[in-house]
């Protein structure tokens, strides 16, 4: 991995470089600025680029000069953290001390259990800033305190051999490292396991889930530097390890619960939205796969400004429906013109099963991310369940088999298990 000498000041107008820099080929070396040059002496890079920031604010080392903040500096995005109320604590006194009992506020955990539930993402109108999460399927990760320094994926069931024990290139080794790192803490001996519990390329954020789940779980193991919200960057580094993207319409809700509104994904701006209290989501999953660099070669390059006019009017009545508990409004406006006209090519008899569940009395129907899952929003649990195996039954006439999860708008997002 190539060393770059920069100052934090220079990291702040790079709001996406938080990538590994020899896994992701999408990712630009020659957009960087100098190494070893201030950002005055940077071209084509005013300071202006990073608002709401300034660069006196930043400290003035080197990362080459601070130990505690390794190569994760370079991914932890810094230009949004104080607008997130992001102050993330680095490393402590008491997490620099030894492992050994008695003498570590770290050493009380011994294990660590969570579950990272799946998410629907777009959620129809809000392509890449609107998601919720659902109470199942989900992953699960296992920490536990190791005498061996480092972290090592021991063991992986449910992925039928496809990923790496490697934590440098797994979505939750990433993001726990990515902490780790931040932290100071890469000598920490931790031992992790990851449960699969939802198919890969489903659309029900099944990369997002582990990332969230591994972040989360050594967060809690090490005793809680670092609150939900302030995990959000680790969690996405993780992701992002696994297809390039950065949006947190995945993330966001896995990690928060409930349903969240994404205004930047580069400043990973957030907001949740209340949830009504009698929403219920249906959510199909045929058993097919759908690789979600596909679905997004699909999609237009430009878009016709009647389409974008239609599609930010339903976002707002979407958003606006789901606050003042409007029912009528949120069926309204749960409708994409922009990604579900190309990608339901993808998924056999998907306006026949849309016909079904709108014929059910679903509020409204659409793909779950990339596909192939689909959703339902419904009022009322009884109706859920009717939307579900009226889908259902679309898919296993083709035949396809598929998995049908009833849920309420899941506000827990990811959380501690019984071991």
């Amino acid at each position: 991995m190539n060393s770059y000498n920069y100052t934090l000041s220079s990291l702040l107008t790079f709001p996406r470089r938080f990538y590994h820099f020899d896994r992701l080929s999408i990712f630009d070396k020659t957009a960087l600025p100098s190494p070893n040059l201030p950002i005055s002496q940077s071209p084509n890079l005013p300071i202006s680029q990073s608002p709401n920031l300034p660069i006196s604010q930043s400290p003035n080392l080197p990362i080459s000069q601070s130990p505690n903040l390794p190569f994760a500096a370079l991914r932890v995005p810094f230009s949004f953290t104080a607008k997130l109320g992001l102050d993330i604590p680095r490393r402590t006194e008491a997490h620099s001390r030894p492992l050994t009992t008695g003498t570590s506020i770290m050493s009380a955990n011994q294990e660590i259990r969570v579950f990272a539930p799946a998410t629907v993402a777009n959620v129809a109108c809000g392509y890449d800033v609107l998601g919720f999460a659902i109470d199942s399927p989900g992953d699960e990760v296992v920490v536990r305190n190791s005498s061996k320094p480092g972290l090592r994926i021991t063991e992986i069931t449910g992925d039928g051999g496809k990923l790496p024990k490697d934590p440098t290139i797994n979505t939750a080794g990433v993001a726990a490292l990515d902490l780790l790192k931040h932290l100071g803490m890469l000598d920490r001996g931790i031992e992790m396991e990851i449960h699969k519990k939802m198919p890969f390329g489903s659309g029900l954020g099944s990369s997002s889930a582990s990332a969230v789940a591994g972040a989360y779980a050594v967060n809690k193991l090490i005793g809680e530097p670092l609150s939900k919200r302030q995990l959000l960057p680790f969690a996405m580094a993780g992701e992002a390890s696994a297809d390039g993207a950065w949006h947190a319409d995945n993330v966001g809700p896995c990690l928060l619960g409930g349903i969240v509104f994404i205004r930047s994904n580069e400043e990973l701006d957030i907001a949740q939205i209340p949830s009504p209290k009698n929403l219920w989501a249906a959510v199909v999953h045929p058993d097919i796969e759908i690789l979600t660099k596909v679905a997004r070669e699909i999609l237009p390059k430009e878009i016709p400004l009647v389409n974008a006019t239609q599609q930010i009017g339903n976002l707002g009545g979407l958003i606006i429906g789901l606050i003042q508990e409007d029912y009528g409004l949120i069926s309204r406006s749960i409708h994409d013109v922009i990604a579900e006209p190309r990608r339901q090519k993808l998924i056999p008899d998907f306006y026949k099963a849309k016909r079904a569940a709108l014929g059910a009395g679903a509020l409204g129907f659409s793909i779950s991310g990339a596909g192939p899952s689909v959703f339902a929003l419904c009022e009322g649990e009884e109706i859920a369940r009717k939307v579900g195996a009226a889908v259902e039954k679309v898919f296993t006439a083709i035949p396809i088999n598929c998995q049908v999860h009833i849920s309420k708008i899941n506000p827990r997002g990811v959380h501690e298990v019984k071991c």
